[in-house]
């Protein structure tokens, strides 16, 4: 029998574009990528604040011709930013890495609007471009097949020209506005509005870096992002997943030139900057010291994942990262887990399970946070989503095994060593703190000054007694003294007690026990 085609419903392939993105951020990180693509140096998206009816985002990069816009709605997923091996581009003096490859990047805006208009320009061009897209065909679609399945439409635009100011000629942009926003969309971000936790408004704000580091400073503040305003958690979004710079602050732990300095200076040196509503938009890890968090591989530590490079399935796949991990939880929550970049854009958001991690490490999962930047590979492993990953493809598997050896034999086992090395400084530090408390007390009852020291090195006796400093030192490492720390207390207790009853022959045994052996219970 002969060979008979596979046809598709348009409902599927429209259900497909318009919910590829699972939040507003995710959808406008494409349009962001886009502008990097095209060697902009900024990218300004404004909401129109507090209505939201309007969403704009403007960029300076190489604009679009009328010829590459007809290409792109021709045939949507089938980009053409890769040419043969090309997989970087000199952008005014930088050398960028091409994020864009799959080709659905104006899709995006479905999940935010219904109609959009697009004006862009090239340099040294009179006119601009100026389409108007329309996508109610998405929700009108019925689920049939089309009379022709090389010629399948989810939307209809209008292009025209436009004649631009004399002092526009030089230059290149390209301007998308997005109407007709998604009625779930608007509403949310409408009524959470007005409930925001943070206390910068908007209109505010300056394009400054210190305006965004008093944002990330109330956000570093709670314990989950749960109770954000749709708008903040855009912003916070957008700070993870754009190839910005890093929010570099002092005081900080994280991030840190000492594990990552090739990267902040990869970052910087893209000369790229993302705005929302004014504020510029940076990468917000920040781990900061504190009270609790201070002692640098006592509290917390940084673990640098080996540069990986080898070929996998006939292709490269180089890549490499760090995992740092303190004594505490992680706070906010959505900073727990491993964050993998390629080509410097986070696909999806942190992972909690570290890539599907298979054995039970208990509260460390809750301790620890990572990123992993992907150079080269791992892109046929997305899916059409960019935000997550198809995970039985070789590529994800060489990595997923990669950051769970690390994780086994140097993160968790490093993490359960210093904790209990921790654990066992605290019970000395309270054993000391005791010690002292009973030569306090002997001080003030008998007049006898007296110390204590414990040393931990074996000798041929457990303690040694100088009188001529009135000073113990207790040999813990000695056979014959209790591994438990609360039994050893009550030995060196003892010992004490011992010494009192031969100097003090007058003193009854119960008031050395009260004072020595029940001090503490």
């Amino acid at each position: 029998m002969p060979k008979e085609k596979i046809y598709v419903s348009r409902k599927i392939l429209a259900d497909v574009g318009r919910g590829i993105y699972r939040t507003p951020a995710n959808a406008i990180k494409e349009l962001v990528s886009n502008a990097f693509d095209a060697c902009a140096t900024w990218v300004k998206i404004t909401t129109n604040t507090p209505y939201f009816d309007v969403f704009t985002c403007e960029d300076n990069g190489e604009g679009i011709s009328i010829e590459e816009l007809r290409r792109i709605f021709k045939r949507i997923g089938s980009s053409t930013k890769r040419v043969g091996d090309n997989k970087y581009k000199k952008c005014k003096g930088s050398e960028r890495p091409i994020i864009g490859k799959i080709g659905i990047g104006l899709l995006a805006v479905s999940q935010i609007c219904d109609r959009f208009t697009i004006i862009s320009k090239k340099k040294n061009q009179k006119e601009a471009l100026k389409a108007t897209v329309d996508l109610l065909q998405f929700e009108k679609e019925k689920a049939y097949l089309g009379d022709d399945e090389n010629k399948i439409t989810l939307g209809e635009y209008e292009l025209n020209t436009i004649p631009v100011p004399q002092e526009e000629i030089s230059i290149s942009y390209t301007k998308i506005i997005m109407e007709s926003l998604k009625e779930g969309f608007h509403q949310k971000l409408k009524e959470e509005f007005k409930k925001r936790k943070i206390k910068i408004k908007p209109k505010q704000i300056s394009n400054s870096v210190k305006e965004f580091a008093k944002f990330i400073e109330q956000l570093s503040q709670m314990k989950s992002f749960k109770i954000l305003a749709e708008y903040d958690y855009m912003i916070w979004e957008l700070g993870i997943f754009c190839p910005v710079k890093y929010l570099e602050l002092e005081g900080q732990i994280f991030p840190s030139k000492d594990y990552i300095g090739e990267d902040i200076d990869r970052l910087k040196k893209y000369n790229f900057k993302v705005f929302v509503d004014g504020l510029e938009i940076l990468k917000s890890i920040l781990f900061k010291k504190t009270d609790e968090i201070g002692r640098a591989d006592k509290d917390f530590k940084i673990y640098k994942l080996p540069p990986y490079e080898k070929e996998v399935a006939g292709e490269k796949l180089k890549f490499h990262g760090y995992i740092y991990s303190q004594r505490k939880k992680i706070q906010p929550t959505e900073l727990q887990g491993i964050l993998i970049r390629i080509k410097d854009v986070a696909i999806g958001n942190y992972d909690k399970t570290i890539l599907k991690y298979p054995r039970e490490e208990g509260p460390i999962f809750s301790m620890v946070s990572g990123e992993i930047f992907v150079e080269e590979g791992l892109e046929n492993a997305l899916n059409i989503d960019r935000n997550s990953f198809n995970e039985t493809h070789p590529h994800y598997i060489e990595l997923q095994n990669e950051v769970h050896k690390f994780f086994k034999e140097t993160v968790v086992q490093d993490i359960r060593k210093r904790s209990k090395e921790r654990r066992k400084i605290e019970k000395q530090e309270q054993i000391t703190q005791e010690l002292n408390e009973i030569s306090q007390k002997i001080k003030n009852n008998w007049n006898i000054d007296i110390s204590f020291k414990i040393a931990e090195v074996d000798n041929p006796v457990p303690f040694h007694f100088d009188k001529s400093n009135g000073k113990f030192i207790f040999y813990t490492k000695t056979k014959g003294w209790s591994r438990s720390e609360k039994e050893r207390l009550l030995q060196m207790k003892s010992i004490i007690a011992l010494y009192l009853l031969k100097s003090l022959q007058n003193v009854d045994i119960n008031e050395i026990t009260s004072v020595l052996i029940l001090s503490k219970k």
